[in-house]
């Protein structure tokens, strides 16, 4: 399987979008309004300042490059080549990284696994650390044999 030959112009279109709302609003309300959302984050939710003031704190070099990351994907390129196991573990809700991107990065290992945690966004560790944790070790423990 191919990862970087894909139609993308919809998520292309998108990211220029996100940098051109980051250098004429700010990252802050970037992050609040347009992003948040697409972690999973509602209005009120404290993680939402917590993900406005770390946008903030990177500033505008550092989230262009995130979204140049985003686009190309580089990361799952030696996947395919694992023959160890791999957990890929996914937020039901998360748009940015949404569950069928898990299930095709857990599929190019041979032993690869994918557990989609429900109700979740793209902060599921911090949204659901005790699910989280428990994919960890169940997946920890398949591996040891136990």
């Amino acid at each position: 399987m191919d990862v970087g030959a894909r139609d993308d112009s919809a998520g292309t279109q998108r990211r220029a979008l996100q940098w051109q709302r980051a250098q004429q609003a700010g990252l802050r309300a970037l992050a609040s309004g347009k992003l948040g959302p697409h972690y999973g984050l509602v209005e009120g939710d404290p993680l939402l300042g917590a993900l406005a003031a770390q946008a903030e704190a990177i500033g505008l070099d550092r989230f262009r490059h995130q979204l140049t990351y985003a686009a190309e994907r580089p990361s799952l390129v030696g996947v395919a080549r694992l023959s160890l196991p791999l957990l890929v573990v996914s937020g039901e809700h998360d748009a940015l990284c949404p569950p069928a991107l898990g299930a095709e990065a857990a599929a190019l290992s041979t032993a690869g696994r994918h557990t989609v945690l429900p109700g979740a966004g793209h902060l599921f560790p911090m949204q659901q650390a005790e699910a989280t944790r428990g994919c960890v070790r169940h997946a920890i423990g398949l591996a040891a044999g136990h």
